[in-house]
């Protein structure tokens, strides 16, 4: 299980009677990045991470109190809306700033890795697993779908569901 997380435009989703809420609005936009190995996102605004690996990139990355913090963290409810505001984007750019000056690897996630060979043979040539960093792509994602909500929605909202 994991969260499925959507940085938007606040949108009320009242297509359950039952389960009326808010939420932000599914898009996407031709100049947002993709990665290797990450064929669900592609250009959209979502996400669905494990829960284990969301909060293990917050502690990575040094964002975990500003989406968890019990009391004024973006996603301390859950499933649940929080507005995103300009400060917000400056903690997220400070980390992505951070990231890039120390980090070597590509944003992504290894297509080839694990590789078994007993059921597909020798692996064929391409990048590593060590080649690319799954926590820099998620920032580098969570860096441009908070820029562009900020920049693009009159109600900028960051959904986990």
């Amino acid at each position: 299980m994991g969260y499925t997380i959507i940085i938007g435009e606040r949108v009320l989703d009242d297509t359950d009677p039952e389960d009326i809420h808010y939420t932000a609005e599914v898009t996407e936009d031709a100049s947002a990045p993709i990665f290797p190995g990450d064929e669900a996102t592609h250009n959209t605004n979502v996400r669905k991470p494990k829960y284990s690996a969301w909060v293990d990139f917050l502690h990575t990355v040094g964002l975990y109190d500003l989406f968890m913090d019990e009391t004024t963290g973006l996603m301390r409810q859950h499933p649940g809306t929080a507005e995103i505001t300009e400060e917000h984007y400056r903690e997220i750019n400070e980390a992505y700033l951070l990231m890039t000056a120390f980090n070597d690897k590509q944003p992504g996630w290894s297509e080839n890795e694990p590789w078994d060979t007993q059921r597909y043979g020798n692996k064929p040539a391409g990048p590593s697993v060590d080649e690319f960093d799954p926590n820099f792509a998620r920032l580098t994602w969570l860096r441009f779908w908070t820029r562009w909500a900020l920049d693009n929605c009159s109600s900028p909202t960051i959904y986990n569901g």
